[in-house]
């Protein structure tokens, strides 16, 4: 058997990262695995000009046995880590990149992980984003179920893409070569041709690799990419039409697991908005959307519906061009069926629909939604409620989203809007309809928007306002006559459900939820919560804060929110009263209603729970009618 001096070789291709490089190295230096007895790092300064070069000969010198530092003219990250491979003398081998970083528990979980899976070759960790954005990567998915060993014969919808969030054995390391005409997918091209060989993998769910979204520093490669002649036309041609002509097997079948991973990295191709008019000129454009058609062709329509993070607009739109015709639609009883070519698609009664707003006001309930339209049928449809035994037509409302692919419209949102008549001793049933090709077809797949009081994540959810309480039970949105009793029982199954739902966070809502109900029975104010940027003051936000300060009437409290280590707080606290953005006390303010004054339009500074806010739906939308009746009443009796 082999006798390894590291349990892991890390090789790095570094190019101007030097803004994230030593965060990169210190978190593997910081590994709980002992990091100079277990852990070697190969850092390939490939041509940097940013001083990322001295960084890594710094990290040589301070750990010369462990860190090995090489320095080569650019030519990009696969040449990069090529040359890495030259030098590798661990059990297991990964390829992080330089300005990402490993959660402090990676080595010593994946080392334990492949102690017991002794024939698994590689290992695969979850990738989650920070810096620029936060969240989990669209194939987390397969972390869902824990720690275990996909057989890819049989989970074939598990692709793995990413070498940087995976290990794998030193033989293998020992073998393979990055395809250096590749500037995107030349991790895939060696994942698939290891895994063709052995179609298993580990998953190991306690880690971490984190992947930095830039939001300063050079551009990434990845995020560059799309830019390049080498993404259009290397990609299909060493990549897509490799795996299409080296896939297959005996009986001329690509593996579904291929097909599965090609459909996957595809979707970028299609959801890239822009024309690539100023990149290929005509003839190069013209074979590559013709390679394009010959590659989907030789995957399976149902390899194309099962991709989770493309929607039906784009599927139609994919199956489209595999077929070469339009789809068809066929009446069947109370639906409507639609096809391209033989393959069935969607029916309009499971046409996804978003409610976006529902208020209550004057007597009337009114609701707002929106819906993807499809430019492959010029006809849109009608929208109808139906209330009780009575239909109410709704009335279109513009929207600017649109779905492009390669500068071509494929879809864009259209909304639909209701005011309906309400009698509060009456009780509602609510049932959404679209009207098409002369049949009304009940819809049974609709979801609620952030701005929605209602949100299926609880299966329980209502939404309580001074007249009705509104839940939502079987596609339909259920009203009735508000009383006391009923939203005590309504928000106690409410608890319930949060109690027994899996997210920490829910359980964390069951407390604030209960403080807030108990905080109702108090007199308040009027509370403003003022920020310029969550770090920064010294703009409108301060200048307010500061005339407030010298002008403010009693019945107003106001607060400056920013970063709690920010230089500017010690300044803000001479005028008034400070306190850390998104810290606890600022979302609770919000959540009892104080209003948000800002510059910043980013979605976390009017929405601090951010996704947790599910679970306050119903108080954000009363805490917003009360922000409105309070500045109303607060303008009509200001003086000054």
């Amino acid at each position: 058997m082999d006798s390894f001096p590291f349990k892991f070789s890390i090789v790095i291709a570094v190019y101007n990262v030097a803004p994230f490089l030593s965060e990169a190295i210190d978190s593997l230096i910081k590994q709980d695995i002992n990091f100079q007895d277990n852990v070697e790092i190969i850092l390939v300064d490939d041509g940097s000009d940013d001083g990322s070069g001295s960084i890594c000969d710094s990290y040589h010198n301070s750990y010369p046995e462990n860190i090995t530092t090489i320095h080569q003219n650019n030519r990009g990250v696969s040449a990069a880590r090529n040359e890495g491979l030259k030098h590798v003398t661990g059990e297991y081998v990964n390829f992080l990149d330089g300005d990402d970083k490993l959660s402090p528990n990676t080595l010593s979980c994946v080392y334990r992980y492949f102690q017991l899976w002794p024939t698994v070759p590689m290992i695969a960790i979850p990738l989650r984003f920070f810096d620029g954005r936060t969240g989990e990567h669209g194939l987390n998915y397969k972390f869902a179920k824990g720690s275990r060993v996909i057989d890819l014969l049989e989970e074939y919808q598990n692709p793995q893409l990413s070498l940087s969030s995976a290990f794998i054995k030193h033989q293998l390391a020992r073998i393979i070569t990055f395809d250096e005409r590749l500037v995107t997918a030349e991790d895939a091209k060696v994942i698939l041709q290891l895994l063709l060989e052995e179609p298993r993998y580990g998953v190991v769910q306690e880690p971490t690799y984190w992947y930095r979204r830039r939001t300063g520093g050079e551009a990434s490669a990845i995020q560059q990419s799309h830019h390049t002649r080498a993404w259009y036309i290397n990609y299909m041609e060493y990549f897509a039409k490799w795996v299409v002509h080296s896939t297959r097997t005996t009986d001329d079948h690509i593996p579904l697991f291929a097909q599965y991973t090609l459909m996957y990295d595809l979707q970028w191709r299609f959801k890239a908005e822009e024309s690539p008019d100023a990149i290929l000129n005509v003839p190069e454009q013209q074979e590559y959307f013709k390679t394009l058609r010959d590659v989907i062709r030789y995957i399976d329509d149902m390899v194309i519906l099962e991709q989770k993070n493309l929607t039906t607009e784009y599927k139609l739109y994919i199956l489209q061009e595999k077929y070469g015709c339009d789809p068809h639609w066929i009446k069947t009883g109370n639906d409507i069926f639609y096809y391209v070519k033989d393959q069935f698609i969607y029916c309009q009664s499971q046409k996804p629909v978003q409610i976006e707003f529902i208020t209550f006001s004057n007597g009337a309930l009114q609701i707002e939604a929106k819906y993807t339209q499809f430019c492959v049928f010029d006809e849109r449809p009608n929208w109808f409620f139906k209330v009780n035994d009575r239909f109410y037509e709704c009335k279109p409302t513009e929207r600017n989203q649109k779905f492009l692919t390669q500068g071509k419209l494929i879809g864009f949102e259209q909304g639909f809007s209701c005011v309906i008549p309400l009698d509060k001793k009456e009780a509602y049933t609510i049932t959404l309809y679209c009207y098409a090709d002369n049949l009304y077809v009940e819809q049974k797949q609709i979801s609620f928007g952030k701005f929605s009081p209602l949100q299926k994540t609880i299966w329980s959810s209502y939404y309580a306002s001074s007249s009705f309480i509104l839940t939502y039970r079987k596609n339909r949105l259920l009203l009735n006559p508000y009383t006391y009793i009923a939203h005590v029982h309504r928000e106690l199954s409410y608890l319930k459900a949060l109690w027994m739902h899996k997210d920490i966070a829910a359980k964390k809502a069951i407390i604030l939820r209960t403080a807030y109900y108990f905080r109702k029975l108090l007199p308040s104010k009027e509370t403003w919560l003022i920020s310029d940027r969550i770090d920064k003051a010294d703009d409108n936000g301060e200048a307010l804060f500061k005339y407030l300060s010298a002008h403010h009437r009693k019945q107003l409290r106001f607060y400056f929110a920013i970063n709690a280590n920010a230089p500017d707080r010690h300044r803000l606290r001479s005028y008034g009263k400070v306190i850390p953005f998104n810290g606890w006390r600022y979302k609770w303010l919000y959540l009892c209603g104080a209003k948000i004054i800002s510059s910043q339009g980013e979605d976390y500074v009017y929405r601090p729970f951010q996704k947790n806010t599910v679970y306050y739906s119903d108080l954000v939308q009363t805490s917003i009618h009360a922000r409105i009746s309070d500045r109303k009443h607060f303008y009509h009796t200001k003086k000054d």
